[in-house]
């Protein structure tokens, strides 16, 4: 996968909400946002707009921004919250290879969220990744 600017994900995030997210390859994502965008752009009108969209736009440059640096380090995208999660492809490692050794139990940590996982469990008690076999 080739490298994505950071800076430059950002900024198309900070032009037009979803831009950054296609940029970085995700389109479908960066179409939703779009749409989200729009929704509460034109929720202004009754007022909650001005609370939604400058908060939904902030996360949505700093979305852009995480995914190109994660694009930029080869780790696979992280799972959307409160769906199930979905295998990378074979050529993405899910758990480093670094490991760690803590009160002789063997442990590896989560490329998502850090966690020290048993390097014996098929999944990430912290945020449900599964491990590679």
């Amino acid at each position: 996968m080739e490298k994505k600017s950071e800076v430059l994900a950002a900024i198309l995030s900070l032009l037009f909400t979803g831009l950054g997210q296609i940029y970085n390859g995700q389109i479908a994502k960066g179409i939703i946002y779009m749409i989200i965008g729009i929704i509460c752009a034109a929720l202004g009108v009754v007022l909650i707009g001005f609370i939604l969209y400058p908060l939904f736009w902030i996360y949505n440059i700093f979305d852009a921004y995480r995914t190109a640096q994660n694009i930029n380090r080869n780790l696979p995208p992280p799972p959307p919250q409160g769906t199930a999660y979905q295998q990378p492809q074979a050529s993405q490692p899910i758990m480093k290879e670094t490991i760690i050794r803590e009160r002789e139990i063997v442990k590896v940590k989560c490329p998502y969220c850090q966690h020290l996982v048993d390097v014996t469990a098929d999944t990430c008690p912290n945020c449900g990744a599964r491990e590679k076999r």
